[in-house]
């Protein structure tokens, strides 16, 4: 997932995050002949995107929905990550 995030032109880099230094080290991580290396790489490459920015977009993000009870009608989505349902049938009980 670093990849797609931090090397130009990354299927995921929405910041538009650009590293000559970065894209050269990212070769060298994925050419790697083994963990201890990879990791060691892979960690250096993290210093130097955050020495850039405060901080970096994770590949997974964590969120929570929270609903009053006096709202009903509302399906909670399972799995949907870049959008959710439209909220037409939805309706206070208390009214």
């Amino acid at each position: 997932m670093f990849g797609s995030y931090f090397l130009t032109g990354g299927s995921r880099n929405w910041l538009g995050y650009s590293s000559d230094v970065v894209d050269a080290k990212y070769l060298e991580l994925a050419a790697s002949p083994d963990n201890a290396t990879r990791k060691a790489r892979g960690i250096a490459l993290e210093d130097i995107v955050l020495a850039d920015m405060p901080s970096a977009p994770l590949g997974v993000q964590q969120g929570r929905s929270t609903y009053y009870t006096e709202i009903e009608g509302i399906t909670v989505p399972l799995g949907q990550q870049y959008m959710w349902p439209k909220r037409e049938q939805v309706w206070r009980n208390d009214v």
